[in-house]
């Protein structure tokens, strides 16, 4: 993830100085890394009871997000825009056999984004927008399982779900004069059901 940032960070500069030789811009590139709120087991504190050994796995799981996405502003400030966003959550998993092991999730979501961007005055800029998503869940887990000599050993179990969902991106920002912006993003992810929503620095940058 780490690596991921610096290179979106090094792109953003590159793209920075060909942007400041142009007299409009056109495009814009951002990104952004921070908290991802997975609201959709909110209430497996209720429904996912083991009954064996009592335990519930935790309601809410907060993980990280890192998204990056490119887009292309018309004149009368409507835009159209492309995205990728990876999460990684984890939680406590119901297990009977090892109720203190951990539930991994990963998500990726490439999305296809429509907005507008409101200029609020003195280079303060709003940015809504609606788009379709892909949505690819990873969940793994660690179990043990019998071998053919009866002996028992771990294994890790994957299992991959893929839809198609909508996200509300909410982008605030300001505008400095060399077209770097600088901000903070709120999001909403639906996918059969409200799925996540995360907060963000927006870091990016008009070409």
């Amino acid at each position: 993830m780490k690596i991921t940032v610096l290179s979106s960070f090094l792109l953003l500069l590159s793209l920075l100085s060909f942007g400041q030789s142009t007299k409009e811009s056109k495009g814009f590139l951002k990104f952004g890394t921070g908290v991802y709120l997975d609201i959709s087991r909110l209430s497996d504190y209720k429904t996912s009871k083991d009954e064996n050994t009592g335990l519930s796995p935790q309601a809410v799981v907060p993980g990280k997000t890192i998204w990056i996405e490119g887009g292309y502003n018309f004149n009368n400030g409507l835009f159209v825009s492309a995205g990728v966003m990876y999460d990684l959550t984890k939680r406590k998993r119901t297990d009977m056999y090892y109720p203190g092991q951990k539930e991994l999730y990963f998500e990726e979501n490439y999305s296809l984004n429509i907005g507008y961007e409101f200029n609020l005055g003195k280079g303060n800029r709003f940015m809504p927008a609606l788009g379709v998503l892909y949505n690819r869940l990873t969940t793994s887990h660690a179990t043990f399982l019998p071998d053919i000599n009866n002996s028992i050993h771990p294994v890790l179990l994957n299992n991959i779900d893929a839809e198609i969902g909508l996200n509300l991106l909410l982008d605030y920002y300001y505008q400095f004069n060399n077209k770097l912006f600088l901000g903070v993003r709120a999001s909403v992810y639906y996918v059969l059901g409200f799925e996540g929503i995360t907060l963000t620095p927006v870091l990016g940058v008009k070409f």
